[in-house]
């Protein structure tokens, strides 16, 4: 008996019922979040597929179980990215336009068992776009050498999943296309050429909304114009000493290799991991966080060995009760000691 099946269908606007060419398919099993040994290395070709002019899509030799389909649209014209050139043979390019996403990303569950699967329809919404102007508080002009990211996260959605759009700011103007229907978040972040976090943003605004705090509301095809952003490079700096042996009094020991995680107190702000800073204490037990907004900080301290890295929602409520609760002015702030976890 055949161990492996064939799964096949085609993708289509919902509206408009076209069929959706050159959208880009792709699996994982929903209980592990990756593919089966077997399919994942029986060649890169099997993972992905691309649909033809008429939509049509197939994967083949899949073993039977519950995927994920990840379905990633084309764009309305041929290349899905194009450079503008000062001159035909010259070596510096302008900045990427992207062309227009009519149709938004979307997954979709499916199961195979016992036998191949085919007819299955992948039907995907016209996607909405969001854009808006970037400002610098007291008029503070942007930097050359500032790089501005941009992401539209689903709210309410896992990590892995909750990224629908993105892009890099052209000059003080941002737009992304393509974005599902539903509640989302717009997120940004910036890169400075000494990696320092010198600036954040201060205030997000649309038609008297804070979408600091709320999220916006997408409907199919929807524009929302007219985003306001306002970054500021007011930002604080706390340094943080860890005391080894339980943390009574400063002749106690620095616990070294510890992390050190400063997380928004106001839940609204800290759902996303672009809010939390993070260090690791060096030899004397101290470690700096810099570049935070100015405002009232959750401290928690993670045990050695631990990544430093963005502690994920669940710990973070898990900790918040207990945290020591540090408020925050721009600019330097008077230094704080701690306890080391348990075990340090």
């Amino acid at each position: 008996e055949r161990k492996t099946r064939t799964v096949s269908g085609i993708v289509r606007g919902r509206g408009d019922q076209q069929p959706v060419a050159r959208a880009a398919l792709s699996l994982q099993s929903k209980e592990s979040g990756i593919l089966p040994a077997a399919f994942l290395y029986a060649g890169e070709e099997k993972m992905s597929v691309t649909t033809d002019e008429a939509g049509r899509w197939q994967f083949n030799e899949l073993p039977d179980g519950v995927y994920i389909v990840k379905v990633q649209p084309g764009y309305s014209h041929d290349a899905t990215m194009q450079y503008l050139r000062e001159e035909i043979d010259a070596a510096q390019l302008r900045a990427p336009v992207a062309q227009k996403k009519k149709y938004a990303s979307k997954q979709q569950e499916i199961t195979v068992a016992g036998g191949d699967l085919t007819g299955v329809l992948l039907e995907l919404s016209e996607g909405g776009s969001i854009n808006g102007t970037i400002k610098f508080d007291g008029g503070q002009k942007r930097p050359d050498d500032l790089l501005i990211q941009f992401k539209v996260v689903a709210a309410g959605a896992v990590e892995d999943a909750s990224e629908i759009g993105s892009g890099f700011t052209r000059g003080n103007i941002f737009e992304v296309d393509g974005v599902a229907p539903g509640k989302v978040y717009l997120r940004f972040n910036h890169f400075s050429p000494d990696g320092e976090k010198k600036f954040y943003v201060k205030e997000m605004k649309w038609r008297g909304r804070d979408l600091l705090r709320e999220p916006l509301e997408v409907g199919d095809g929807a524009r929302i114009e007219g985003v306001q952003v306002l970054f500021s490079s007011e930002t604080s700096v706390l340094r943080v000493r860890v005391l080894g042996g339980g943390g009574k009094g400063s002749a106690a020991g620095g616990a070294a290799g510890v992390g050190v995680h400063l997380v928004p107190s106001e839940a609204a702000l800290r759902a996303e991991s672009e809010t939390q800073l993070a260090c690791v204490t060096g030899a004397d037990g101290a470690c700096t966080l810099s570049g935070a907004p100015p405002g009232e900080y959750l401290l928690m301290v993670t045990a050695r060995g631990v990544s430093p890295g963005p502690l994920s929602s669940d710990e973070v409520n898990r900790r918040a009760a207990v945290a020591r609760r540090v408020m925050l002015r721009a600019g330097e702030n008077q230094p704080v000691e701690v306890a080391a976890p348990e075990g340090n």
